[in-house]
């Protein structure tokens, strides 16, 4: 991948995602409830032929800025949420 992927936040679908070639990459999420402070990431998605590139941490730093900048918090239930939010550096964000 030669430069940084464009990251689109679709709020109407409730996912970041870049497009490289005709191959969607994607972090779905969505709200808890009528709360719009808490947010379940459930699910990421890189095609195979596109693994091992750094898109889903790409997306995964677009999506930090978002809740950052908007003060909420995170319930990961995807496995690649689980591995980033797990770390010392992003606990903050879980709920």
């Amino acid at each position: 991948m030669p430069d940084k992927p464009e990251i689109i936040h679709d709020t109407l679908n409730k996912k970041f995602f870049c497009m490289i070639g005709n191959k969607e990459s994607l972090v779905e999420y969505d709200f808890l409830k009528d709360d719009t402070t808490i947010i379940e990431i459930y699910h990421t998605f890189v095609p195979q032929e596109l693994r091992g590139l750094g898109i889903a941490k790409e997306l995964y730093l677009e999506l930090i800025k978002y809740i950052d900048v908007n003060n909420i918090k995170i319930r990961p239930s995807c496995s690649y949420a689980l591995k980033i939010f797990s770390s010392d550096k992003y606990q903050k964000y879980l709920e």
